[in-house]
This record gives C-alpha cells, structure tokens and sequence, in this order.
C-alpha cells in the first residue's frame, strides 16, 4: 500500500513519511503533538515519583521528578517555572520528607534549563531587555554592594546570593518562558492546581485565631496560595472560559475560598480582597449593562458578609479583632513593633542602610527569620531610601507596563496582571522578606513580559515597556 493511500485513510497519520523515511515521534511532531507527549510523560513523571512518595522509595521519587522535570524544562518550560514559584509552600509537607534534595533549588535549576533551552530555540532567541527592567538590575547592584557594610558580611552574602539568582530568577523569567496565551494559561493552571493541594491538605491547629495551616507551613500559606488560585481564576481563568469550561473553572472556587477564608491570615484575606476589589471595578467598567453588573456586585458583597463568619470559622474573632478597628497595635499586632524597627534603622542609615541581611543582626545577634515585614522598610533599612525609592518606581513602571498587553489595559492579560500585582504587592507590605516574596517579583515580570505575548503560532514580539520615565 503507498505512502498517498495511507495519508488518505479514515485521517490516520502514518509514521511514514511519502518520501519513504520513517517518521521520528518527538522530532518530527507537531508542536502540538509534542505538547501532548510532554503532558503525558510529565504526567507519568510524576505518578512514578508519587509512588516513590508512597513506598518510601527514594529512587523512585528521584526517577520520577527527573523525567517529569526535563520533560517540563524541555517542552513545557512556563509549567516548571510556576512550580519553582510556589514549591517552597509544600518543601517540608510531610510526604515530601524523603525527598534528598531542595526543592527550591532544583525547580531553579530546572527553570534556568528551560530558559537556557527556550532562548537557543530557532525563531525564537532571547528578547531585548525593555529599558524598565534596568531598575531591578540596579537593584541587584545595590542589595549585591551592600554587603560589604553589612554587619554579618558571611549571612548577608548568602542573603544577597539568593536575591540576585533564585529571586530575580522570578522576575525575569517571564520575558523568555511566556510569550504565548497558551504559556499563560499553563502557569495560571498551576497556580490553581497548587492552591487546590494546600487547601485539602491543610491541618488544624492549637490557635483558635489561626486554625488552619499549610501542611508543613503555616496559617499564610494556608491562606495565600488558595488566594492565588481564586484570583486567577476570577481574573483570567474564567472570562477566557468559553461553554462549559466556565463551569469546570468554578468548582475550584468551592474549596480555594473556604480555605482562604478560614487560615486566619489576615493578610492573605486584606490582599485578596485589595485584588477582588480591581477585579470589580475592571468587571464594571468593561460591561455593557452597568447596572446589571452593579447589582450583581452588591448582591457577591451581601453573601460574603452573610456567609463570611460561617466560612471563616474559628478565624473570625481574630478578624473581628484584628481588621474592623482602628487600633494600629491591634492590626500590626507584633509586625509593628518589627517594622519600627526597621523605619528607626533606616532614619539612622538613610543612603546606604546597614547592609544586606543588617536588619536581622541589628541587635549584633544574626536571627535570619527576622525581618521587617514590609519590603520597602527592609530595603530602606538595609541597602537605603534610594534602594527603596528604586523598587517603588519599578512597581509603578511595572503598572504601566502591564497596558501594553494584546488587547490593551482593558484586557484579559492587563487585568491578571493586575489582579496579581495588587494582591503579591499587598502582601509584601505585612509578610515575608525580599526573597520570600519571589511571586510579587513574578508578577512585575509578568507585567512587563506581556508587551511580548504573541498569537498562538507567531512571530515573537520584542517587549517594548515604558522606561523609567
């Protein structure tokens, strides 16, 4: 039977090629039929490691993230950064514990892979840096500078050493690994998925407040990353939604909001709410039925007043105590006093601070978990006001930035943008320190990376942001 013949049977693809050589199945594929045979090795990857997990079988496990990390690296580059984002959430859950390595580092490594891969690809290379994004650089020169006056130059070096490769390794990603609306919506999946895996998996406490806590973790990440799953749902998961996806897309909510709801972590709940708020007013604005749209809005805040003391459970008396007063000591509770600190160290240090990692050995006794919680008090603590001033200016920039997305700043991707700018941005201001906070750092990347974002198939699109200026 000819090589025409079969081409012209039922649609079946032979693996002959009409001039006669065989066809090689991962070379000569599509690249949709490579994205299939990367989900589906990704996919046993990961059930080889699960069963690993299971068995206590410590080469299984390894086998398993291999194959499922150079599959990601290789052909789903985004997915792989998305994990690296949001794995140090689970790093110490306890099925995790027979894992023989950092998690963290190894989804870094497997991140620079992908990035390294993507960018030798044909047609596609390594855009040019947008001039905004010089602002994180110069940031990294300073926060890097800095420690040679720190007061423990050893702890601030390993401090400065993350910030400039595993945290900018967030920022910057994003101008090489999402450059499609397919790319996107792969990290924003990954995102709902991993918030789907802290909610059921979250274990009650002994703190009436904070009743709920990441399995290894705790009440924060309990609470922000089933955030970060309901926000990107609500932003950009379910208006692309088209049928019956939309449907499929809401049944995440069902187990994200209680979750977020009932952790205790008031700042995951201010944040969202900072970000629900946006994502209202964009809703608003965008429909043609106003009024619709305004009564729909007014009957979601109803319901949320109704049902939030049932959802929030043993949390709500620490939210009743917490948020609604105006008492500064009862909101900040213990943040305050750690960020008067750090406003006190940077009026005494305003040009160059006390160095890298200086606001944890303030007190000449280096606690590495101490720091301000708030960034732009760390940074103007330990690398300046100018430092601060820096990063302030690129979060604007970033803003800005996010309209030259397809469609504008009235569009599906301007709006995600957005939606996690406010919430990430929100969030740094009463938790984590500059590294721990490596999804804002994301998520400014991400602002910036749209002015790239290309149509399914096409030519890439060099990012052109605004400058500084």
């Amino acid at each position: 039977m000819s090589d025409g013949l079969l081409l012209g049977h039922s649609g079946f693809r032979p693996y002959a090629r009409p001039s006669g050589r065989w066809r090689r199945p991962l070379l000569d594929a599509t690249p949709e039929e490579q994205r299939r045979l990367a989900w589906a090795g990704i996919a046993a990857g990961v059930a080889l490691a699960a069963l690993g997990v299971l068995a206590h079988l410590t080469l299984l496990v390894v086998a398993g993230a291999a194959v499922a990390s150079a599959l990601t690296a290789l052909l789903a580059p985004e997915v792989i950064l998305a994990i690296f984002l949001i794995v140090g959430g689970v790093r110490a859950a306890p099925w995790l514990a027979s894992v023989p390595a950092n998690l963290v580092v190894v989804t870094w490594a497997g991140t620079v892979l992908a990035i390294v891969v993507h960018g030798l690809r044909p047609g596609r290379g390594v855009p040019r840096i947008p001039a905004l994004m010089f602002l994180p650089i110069l940031l990294m020169l300073i926060v890097l500078a800095s420690d040679m006056w720190a007061v423990e130059p050893t702890a601030g070096l390993t401090k400065a050493l993350k910030f400039e490769f595993l945290t900018m390794t967030a920022l910057f990603a994003p101008l090489i690994l999402i450059r499609t609306r397919s790319a996107l919506r792969h990290v924003a999946w990954t995102f709902v998925g991993f918030g789907l895996l802290i909610a059921l998996t979250t274990v009650t406490t002994t703190n009436a407040g904070e009743p709920l806590a990441a399995a290894g973790g705790n009440e924060i990440q309990a609470g922000l990353y089933p955030a970060l799953g309901a926000i990107v749902l609500f932003a950009y998961l379910l208006p692309v939604a088209r049928g019956g996806r939309k449907l499929i897309a809401l049944v995440p909510l069902a187990i994200l909001i209680p979750a977020l709801v009932g952790a205790g972590s008031r700042g995951a709940l201010v944040s969202s709410l900072v970000a629900a708020a946006y994502l209202a007013g964009r809703a608003f604005m965008r429909s043609r039925h106003k009024s619709l749209v305004a009564l729909l809005l007014v009957a979601l805040v109803a319901a949320a007043v109704t049902a939030g003391p049932k959802l929030a459970g043993g949390a709500a008396s620490r939210y009743r105590q917490s948020l609604l007063t105006t008492n500064p000591a009862a909101v900040l509770g213990d943040r305050r006093s750690l960020m008067g600190e750090g406003v006190s160290i940077a009026v005494r240090h305003p040009l160059v601070g006390v160095g890298v990692g200086g606001y944890a050995s303030a007190r000449f006794l280096y606690e590495p978990e101490l720091y301000p919680h708030n960034i732009i008090v760390e940074l103007s603590s330990e690398e300046g006001f100018t430092a601060a001033g820096i990063f302030v200016l690129f979060v604007l920039c970033a803003w800005r930035a996010r309209g030259r997305a397809p469609g504008g700043v009235r569009g599906h991707e301007a709006t995600l943008a957005g939606a996690l700018i406010l919430l990430t941005v929100a969030e740094a201001m009463v938790s984590f320190d500059i590294n721990g906070n490596r999804l804002m750092w994301f998520a400014l990347g991400l602002a910036v990376a749209l002015a790239g974002l290309r149509p399914e198939g096409g030519p890439d699109v060099v990012p052109q942001a605004p400058g500084p200026g």
